[in-house]
């Protein structure tokens, strides 16, 4: 990944003409990340700043995975994002602020984490939301 873009790894990526069939990470014509679908892909460790740079970025499904720490607010870069799935992991900490950058957002499930403290009011930006589903634990 160099500035949001696939670099020097053919094969690993596609143009995912069928997003929900076999492909696990997909790019546009400029080789921006655009679809990444990993849940239940053995993942385990921190979610990268890095990947506020995938500015591209429209689906984002890694969810039931060994993954732990906080969403990192690079994340808050997404403005296009359409679906974020982060549930079912053992993330913990807040809800970033930079969330409400978000703006073309409709599907947010970060359920099933050890997540803490208050929703961001923020977040009330969110006008094209469809379904959210979160739990905050403490």
């Amino acid at each position: 990944l160099k500035d949001g873009r696939v670099d020097g790894a053919e094969g690993t990526f596609s143009s995912c003409p069928g997003f929900f069939g076999s492909a696990l990470l997909c790019t546009n014509g400029d080789g921006q990340i655009t679809h990444v679908h990993l849940e239940r892909a053995g993942l385990s460790g921190t979610l990268p700043t890095l990947l506020g740079l995938m500015t591209a970025i429209l689906h984002f499904r890694v969810g039931n995975n060994a993954l732990h720490g906080t969403i990192p607010t690079e994340i808050g870069a997404w403005t296009s994002i359409v679906d974020f799935f982060l549930f079912h992991t053992a993330l913990s900490g807040t809800l970033p602020t930079e969330l409400s950058a978000l703006t073309s957002i409709q599907y947010f499930d970060v359920n099933g984490n050890a997540l803490s403290g208050t929703l961001p009011s923020e977040i009330g930006a969110w006008t094209t939301i469809y379904n959210c589903s979160l739990i905050i634990t403490r």
